[in-house]
C-alpha cells in the first residue's frame, strides 16, 4: 500500500512538473449563434510552441467527451463542415501561428437540433512518452430560428390553387347547366 502511495505521488510529480510544449489560447470556447444551412463560420485558434524544440502540431475535427448543459453532439457527417486550411502546422520554439477554422454548413442540411457542439483538437505530434497531451476548442452552435415565411407563402399558395380550382370547377358546372 506504502509503494502504491509513493508510486501515485511520483506520478503526480512527473506531471505537475512536465511542461506543455504547446498550448492554444483565446479560443477554449467558440460561439456561433444565429447559424442557418448556407452559412459560412470562420474562427481563428493560435497555435503557441512554448518549448525549447521544432513541435509539429495536429488539427482535427473531435466528438465531444461531455457536453454543455442544453447542448446536443454534432452528428457524425458535421465532421465533414470543417475545414482547416492547414492540418499540420510545424512552430519554430517560442513562437505561435494563427489557423483558421471554417464551419460550412451544406445549403440542403437538416436541421437536427437547435443548439449542438463538436471540438476541435490539438495536439503536438512530437510528444512522446505515456502522457500525451490534446488540447481542446469547444465550438457551441445556436441555429437560427427557422424562417416562418416559406410555409406562409406555401400555404397561401395551396389556398389560392383550392381556390381557383373551386372557381372552375363551378364554372364548367354552371356552362352544362345552361347548355341543357
Amino acid at each position: 500500500m506504502k509503494r502504491l502511495a509513493v508510486l501515485a505521488a511520483a506520478m503526480l510529480l512527473v506531471l505537475i512538473a512536465t511542461p506543455v510544449q504547446g498550448a492554444i489560447r483565446d479560443c477554449a470556447k467558440v460561439f456561433v449563434s444565429n447559424y442557418s444551412p448556407g452559412q459560412e463560420a470562420t474562427y481563428p485558434i493560435w497555435i503557441f510552441n512554448t518549448g525549447s524544440e521544432d513541435a509539429t502540431y495536429h488539427l482535427s475535427y473531435s466528438k465531444p467527451h461531455y457536453l454543455e448543459p442544453g447542448y446536443l453532439s454534432a452528428p457524425d457527417y458535421v465532421s465533414e463542415w470543417v475545414q482547416f486550411l492547414e492540418n499540420d502546422i510545424t512552430l519554430k520554439p517560442d513562437t505561435s501561428k494563427r489557423v483558421n477554422v471554417v464551419l460550412v454548413m451544406p445549403e440542403d442540411a437538416q436541421n437536427f437540433a437547435s443548439k449542438w457542439e463538436f471540438w476541435i483538437k490539438v495536439k503536438n505530434v512530437n510528444q512522446s512518452g505515456m502522457i500525451q497531451v490534446e488540447e481542446m476548442s469547444r465550438w457551441l452552435i445556436t441555429m437560427a430560428p427557422e424562417s416562418q415565411t416559406p410555409k406562409i407563402i406555401a400555404a397561401v399558395a395551396s389556398i389560392m390553387l383550392i381556390a381557383l380550382g373551386l372557381l372552375v370547377f363551378f364554372k364548367f358546372r354552371t356552362k352544362k347547366e345552361e347548355v341543357k
